[in-house]
């Protein structure tokens, strides 16, 4: 984790759909690094399967892939678009953009079968 956290810039902006259990806005890599604790409390297993890559002159990186893995005894597949944004080389901006709503079924089942 270090040196995936080396790659950011201090004042990096990491956004997630703010409906999602995870979502919102976090700050730094302190606050990257808080984001990824929640996926390991949220969900069973979480993997993040890149697709295809697009770059632009202005330092901008367009991620189209799938979101794959278990939430409880459910499986997902989720497509998403990331765009990061770099500066001398990290990342200072990252924006996930994808179909919550198939998410959000699964944490309304897994609540319900909860209770």
């Amino acid at each position: 984790m270090p040196t995936l956290l080396a790659l950011f810039d201090p004042d990096i902006e990491w956004y997630i759909p703010d409906e999602l259990p995870e979502g919102g806005t976090y700050r730094g890599p302190d606050g990257v690094l808080q984001f990824f604790g929640t996926l390991q409390e949220t969900y069973t297993e979480f993997r993040v399967e890149p697709e295809q890559f697009s770059a632009d002159e202005s330092d901008r990186v367009l991620v189209e892939g799938h979101h794959r893995g278990r939430l409880g005894d459910q499986t997902f597949d989720v497509a998403f678009i990331q765009l990061w944004t770099l500066r001398n080389g990290l990342a200072v901006a990252f924006r996930e953009f994808c179909d919550s709503d198939k998410l959000l079924v699964l944490f309304q089942h897994q609540s319900a079968v909860h209770h």
